[in-house]
């Protein structure tokens, strides 16, 4: 064993013998310091929650045509109530309505099979009111974007899908024609519960989704892995965005672009198939308030890139801890921008 001799504090001009420690030894068992999220790589990431949702149902609600259905006042702020209390499932509805509507090349937005699929999932379709026919009508009647309404134009491109505040439209139309036209319920808000209570089997997946994947990537051991591969992570983020930034815009990450990053690393499988990359960016997004007058809720930053990485690793739900899994993907995305690199650096050669 290694020992040092060193004064004797206890008896003065004596000495006495002490076991030595290497500076090796001395760090190996120096208390490191616990993880803190605050910290880590993820800690600009804005969590969803009650002000975000205030936030975002104030900028969707002016543009919503409730009144032209709901004659009261009253009635209007009844289910202005009924949807602050259920924005969050609502959301994360909309998202994944989303998700199953386009391959990512365009703006997000609900197509009509798919509300049609939805409520026809969910038994809500009726022989009075919420038939197959009227569903179409609501559909339409809540894409209409009334003529008095905000002149700015939209940051995107108007389809024939719908956006976030058309969704809540279309929702509070059919809850209307399902639940309060039929006496069931007594109100708009009560009608909207009842709604959101028969779409729970939908919701429930969804949030369970996101909270474990969150859960999961918001570790110790998923900063380290990203950490360890920041440089790498940042170039093929560069490497990869812009398609949709205008001349003097930061770069970001639209939808297609974060495809053809998965893509590359040949990272889709049974699980994971390529029709659901949509969704996986959709669990990387932050929520945005503003979806009409900026395309910032449909583009990447670097930290959501991260995210929606870590949100395709936990979609092919294949066994072990996420962080193991996530640093497997960092070696097939640094073999794939490597290969990248070399192609790059012959067609730069001269012939």
């Amino acid at each position: 064993k290694r020992a040092v001799v060193i004064d004797d504090p206890s008896n003065p001009g004596g000495f006495c013998v002490k076991p030595r420690i290497t500076e090796t030894e001395y760090k190996a068992k120096k208390q490191k310091a616990p993880w803190d999220f605050k910290k880590s790589i993820f800690a600009p990431w804005r969590f969803e929650g009650t002000k975000a949702y205030v936030a975002a149902f104030n900028a969707d609600w002016p543009h919503t045509k409730v009144h032209k259905f709901l004659k009261e006042k009253q009635d209007q702020d009844d289910a202005a109530e009924g949807l602050r209390q259920h924005y969050g499932e609502v959301l994360r509805l909309y998202r994944r309505c989303c998700a199953s509507s386009g391959d990512g090349s365009t703006t997000p937005g609900v197509s009509m099979p798919v509300c049609l699929d939805l409520l026809v999932s969910a038994g809500l379709l009726d022989d009075q009111y919420c038939r197959m026919a009227d569903v179409d009508t609501m559909f339409i009647a809540a894409r209409v974007r009334e003529k008095g309404a905000d002149k700015r134009p939209f940051a995107m491109k108007a389809g024939d899908t719908l956006l976030r505040f058309q969704f809540l439209e279309f929702l509070i139309r059919v809850s209307v024609a399902r639940f309060v036209r039929t006496k069931e319920v007594g109100s708009p808000s009560e009608g909207l519960a009842l709604l959101v209570r028969w779409l729970e089997p939908q919701v429930k997946p969804l949030t369970g989704d996101l909270e474990d994947f969150l859960q999961s990537f918001h570790t110790e051991a998923c900063d380290t892995v990203l950490r360890q591969h920041e440089v790498l992570l940042g170039s093929v983020y560069r490497m990869n965005s812009g398609r949709w930034s205008k001349p003097g815009e930061d770069r970001m990450m639209c939808c297609k672009e974060f495809e053809a990053v998965l893509s590359g690393a040949d990272y889709f499988n049974d699980a994971f198939p390529g029709r659901d990359v949509t969704y996986a960016f959709s669990m990387g997004m932050q929520l945005y308030p503003d979806e009409l007058y900026n395309l910032d809720f449909a583009q990447m930053t670097f930290l959501e890139f991260l995210h929606g990485l870590g949100a395709s690793v936990y979609l092919r739900r294949e066994p072990g801890p996420l962080a193991g899994r996530l640093s497997s993907l960092m070696a097939d995305l640094a073999a794939w921008h490597n290969v990248g690199g070399l192609l790059r650096s012959l067609r730069g050669s001269p012939s």
